[in-house]
């Protein structure tokens, strides 16, 4: 159970990390966008003005805007990715917990199995002493009981 919960604990952090990133890779996006609109309305003032700057500045102009753009999509996705290998990572360490908490349960259980086994042989083998001795240290009613406790 520790094992689980360290691994969702593992996996809670490792998500919270990737929330992060991804917050501050919005910012990023969100500056590269502003820094793109902001190119783009320069561009297109230039273009409507009459003392326009020369051909090659708008060129260079609208390739920083495309550089800009292409950046911008280029973080998104590697956004995205991050994002999924996080989720997917997370679901991993949580079925590995899972499984581990099975199999733990099941040797436990089979731990609980082997005493109730070794009970049962040593009452059983209390019964058979005390009605060979003739001389009960039990009434025949507690050893029922303690019987019924043992198996239950």
């Amino acid at each position: 159970v520790a094992d689980l919960e360290a691994a969702l604990e593992a996996a809670r952090a490792e998500r919270a990390d990737a929330a992060a990133r991804l917050e501050r890779q919005e910012r990023l996006s969100k500056l590269v966008a502003a820094e793109a609109a902001d190119a783009r309305a320069r561009l297109d003032t230039a273009e409507r003005a009459q003392n326009s700057p020369a051909d090659v500045a708008v060129a260079a102009l609208s390739a920083q805007i495309a550089d800009l753009e292409r950046r911008l999509h280029q973080r998104q996705n590697d956004i995205n990715l991050a994002v999924h290998d996080a989720k997917a990572a997370a679901r991993l360490d949580l079925a590995r917990a899972e499984a581990r908490h099975r199999d733990d349960l099941a040797a436990k259980d089979a731990q609980l199995q082997r005493f109730r086994f070794e009970l049962d042989k040593l009452l059983d083998a209390l019964r058979t002493h005390l009605s060979a001795a003739k001389a009960p240290l039990f009434a025949a009613d507690d050893l029922g009981l303690l019987h019924t406790r043992a198996t239950d």
